[in-house]
């Protein structure tokens, strides 16, 4: 059974450079541990979902063929899928170890680590 996702777990894009961590400001008052739990809306960019060091898909319009890559610009198209839909907070369900985002440009985010010992399936 996948783990729940929480503010601070680690993203890795397919076509980035570097991992980054999950953002959820403010929470949504649910707690796991001292974090706050990640819902399958947590997918804006720069809101909760941050550059991944470099861009590696020629997809991206940021992408420079001469430099092998391009500035990462994060742009998820779809919320978290699939959530745990047994698992709801404020009516939408949380983000677990086997959810992913797919990018405009490409690439497939997903949850590397820093999942809580809760589980959420």
């Amino acid at each position: 059974m996948p783990s729940l996702v929480t503010a601070g777990s680690v993203l890795r894009c397919n076509k980035g450079t570097a991992p980054t961590a999950l953002l959820v400001p403010g929470g949504h008052n649910v707690m796991a541990g001292s974090y706050p739990v990640a819902t399958i809306a947590d997918c804006k960019p720069g809101i909760n979902v941050v550059p991944f060091g470099q861009c590696n898909s020629p997809n991206n319009p940021t992408f420079n063929v001469n430099f092998g890559g391009g500035p990462c610009t994060p742009f998820p198209l779809t919320g978290w899928t699939p959530g745990a839909a047994s698992v709801l907070v404020g009516g939408l369900p949380v983000v677990n170890g086997a959810s992913q985002c797919n990018c405009k440009w490409g690439g497939v985010i997903s949850v590397v680590t820093g999942q809580t010992a809760v589980n959420a399936g």
